[in-house]
């Protein structure tokens, strides 16, 4: 019996107790997709806080959103903010009263226009800024290396290729495409 252990003999042993390296690959950059979405969601919610506020006024003092088209809004603006109310389902802290007259209710159009403006202010720079480069990295280490390690655990160039996608790297611009800004509502 030897006295020493081979790096191969490790590796072996590690196997059986430890996923195949394409596993871990995968895993990692589920790993890191989750820690990048949770970051931006986090942040992005609390920073909703306040659009969110605003607009549940919004859609109280009117009653209902398609009044705006007495204030000159055009139907895409008014679908965008419908959308964002089924999607948001924002809630008033106290009662607000149904304005009689829409003009009325041009202060609260403005204070939903500036809400927005200013998370849109934030959010751009922030997503920016994300230092993309290990999650990048990780995607690229899966893309260049994942269907070799499956093919060397499985030994089948076929089996190895079944359901691989290569992954893009992450951007800002991608990133914004599923975490956009919000919609101009200034008038």
């Amino acid at each position: 019996m030897s006295a020493s252990v081979q790096g191969n003999d490790v590796r072996k042993i590690l196997a059986q107790f430890d996923a195949p390296a394409f596993v871990r690959r995968a895993r990692a950059v589920e790993v890191a997709d989750e820690l990048l979405h949770s970051i931006l969601t986090r942040q992005r919610d609390e920073w909703l806080l306040m659009p969110k506020t605003r607009l549940a006024q919004l859609v109280a003092c009117l009653g209902h959103l398609k009044r705006l088209t007495d204030l000159g809004f055009p139907t895409s603006r008014i679908a965008q903010l419908e959308q964002l109310v089924a999607v948001w389902r924002p809630q008033t802290r106290t009662r607000v009263p149904i304005v009689a007259q829409t003009t009325d209710a041009i202060p609260t159009v403005r204070q939903l226009a500036d809400s927005f403006l200013r998370f849109n202010r934030r959010w751009w720079p922030f997503v920016e800024q994300l230092d993309l480069a290990e999650i990048n990295q990780i995607r690229d280490g899966y893309n260049r290396y994942y269907v070799i390690e499956k093919e060397c655990s499985t030994g089948s160039a076929v089996l190895a290729r079944r359901d691989f996608h290569v992954l893009p790297m992450w951007t800002a611009a991608k990133l914004l495409e599923a975490y956009p800004l919000l919609p101009d509502v200034s008038h």
